[in-house]
């Protein structure tokens, strides 16, 4: 088969438009090493295929002590961050002013004074619990601060790299200087 010909092949192969004949004799090319010279970068992958394809497995109970541990995995569950709790309140909170904001509106009509005053103390009560969950976060968030200090610093330490870089040229020079002395010997 001409090196043309196979090249068609592996573009439908890449294309995923290949039969499964198409499939055995780009294996069987590649796997001929009088045919497949190295021109072609496919060689070392088909040979790769058929090496794990004639593998065997020793154990042979793998699939069953696979299953078992499949089986005995444990759920993780994952604890939601302080940011997202209070955002998660946050939004409840906006959720029941509004709530409330629309049912005062409906019956405005009938509120008097006294209502409204009462409203007021209520709604500042709860956007106080809201002002300080959200102080309450926002305290957490400042050691985030000192992570991004210590990064900072990291950053610093690359610059030695450079320094020794720069270090490794010197070594060229002293190199040199060897071979002088030992030519002036």
């Amino acid at each position: 088969m001409s090196h043309q010909d196979i090249n068609k092949i592996l573009e439908k192969y890449y294309k995923g438009e290949t039969s499964l004949k198409e499939e055995k004799i780009l294996h069987n090319f590649f796997n001929d090493n009088k045919k497949a010279d190295n021109s072609f970068v496919e060689k070392d992958i088909f040979q790769y295929f058929d090496n794990e394809k004639n593998q065997k497995i020793e154990n042979e109970n793998f699939s069953d002590e696979l299953i078992e541990k499949l089986v005995e995995t444990k759920i993780i569950k994952f604890r939601k961050s302080p940011k997202e709790i209070i955002i998660m309140i946050s939004s409840i909170a906006a959720c029941f002013l509004i709530i409330f904001f629309f049912y005062i509106k409906q019956d405005n009509t009938k509120i008097n004074a006294k209502n409204s005053q009462i409203a007021y103390a209520e709604t500042k009560i709860a956007l106080l619990a809201v002002s300080e969950k959200l102080n309450y976060g926002l305290n957490k968030t400042h050691n985030l601060n000192k992570i991004n200090t210590g990064i900072k610093n990291l950053n610093k330490i690359s610059k030695i790299n450079t320094g020794l870089n720069e270090l490794k040229k010197i070594e060229k020079f002293n190199k040199g200087y060897e071979l002088l002395n030992k030519i002036k010997k």
